[in-house]
């Protein structure tokens, strides 16, 4: 369950601070909207220490998130299943963790973002054109670039110990998340 934390760590921090930047935030709210009512997603979360872990989200409350190439984790709503070595077990703690903490992020503004929120403006990340922003978070400074479609692209988590680059794609793509079978 852990895991399932740190793989979303990112995607809740985004919607924390789209609903609390002062300066850009009628685009960020556009962003967040447009993120809430995404069907489905990918996300990759590349680590300064060459970890990876990939997050898929399946409206409406489907995720498998992979933090190693030999283990899977499935939220179905209510249910968590591992999945590790062909092997799946159902986890004693539910699913409804995930659900809170969405909502806790949704509502909640932090004076911090507001204070140190930059719209830096049109930049090309990747070969696409993209609008960036920078923030600060609990004292992590944040950069969050996103398409014309108001969806993320790319967010940049720089903290003391460790930078994390995490990629967002396949945006209401048809994902199948299903629970292992018995």
């Amino acid at each position: 369950m852990k895991r399932i934390i740190v793989g979303a760590t990112v995607v809740f921090s985004f919607l924390l601070s789209s609903v609390a930047l002062a300066d850009a935030y009628g685009d960020l709210l556009k962003a967040q909207t447009a993120f809430l009512n995404a069907k489905s997603w990918h996300a990759e979360e590349h680590f300064s220490n060459g970890r990876m872990v990939t997050v898929d989200f399946s409206a409406p409350d489907h995720w498998r998130i992979q933090p190693t190439p030999t283990m899977t984790e499935v939220v179905i709503g209510n249910d968590v299943y591992m999945i590790q070595d062909g092997r799946s077990m159902k986890m004693p703690m539910g699913g409804m963790m995930i659900s809170r903490m969405i909502k806790q992020f949704q509502v909640s503004a932090d004076p911090e973002v507001k204070k140190t929120a930059q719209d830096l403006g049109t930049q090309t990340l990747n070969g696409r054109t993209v609008h960036a922003y920078s923030y600060t978070v609990h004292g992590v400074p944040e950069t969050l670039y996103l398409g014309d479609d108001s969806l993320p692209v790319q967010a940049v988590v720089k903290n003391s110990s460790m930078t994390t680059v995490v990629s967002y794609s396949k945006y209401n793509e048809p994902i199948t998340i299903e629970a292992p079978a018995s």
